[in-house]
């Protein structure tokens, strides 16, 4: 796979994440939810905003950007290096080995 593509199908995930974010926020008020629980919309919502996090810092790194342009996380809220350095990995594996 090119980098482009790669970057492209990032960007896609990114846009579909934060559609999703969009469209479950609103669920959180009482009339909007049905029979959901509140935790479980939440625990959505937390799910797609960590994924989303994530992702974009990993797109930004994959692009050039440097990391003190991507965010100014508070020492309580730092972004899962782990997470971010499999999402890097597998860039690295997805186009390197393509390109060779």
């Amino acid at each position: 796979m090119e980098r482009y593509e790669y970057l492209a199908r990032t960007k896609d995930e990114l846009k579909v994440l934060a559609a999703e974010i969009r469209s479950l926020k609103p669920q959180k008020k009482l009339k909007n939810r049905g029979t959901r629980h509140l935790a479980d919309i939440m625990w959505e919502i937390w799910k797609a905003q960590y994924q989303f996090r994530h992702k974009h810092i990993a797109y930004c790194l994959i692009r050039g950007t440097e990391r003190e342009k991507i965010e100014e996380p508070k020492a309580h809220n730092m972004p899962n290096e782990g997470f971010v350095t499999e999402l890097l990995a597998d860039y690295e594996k997805t186009v390197c080995i393509s390109q060779d």
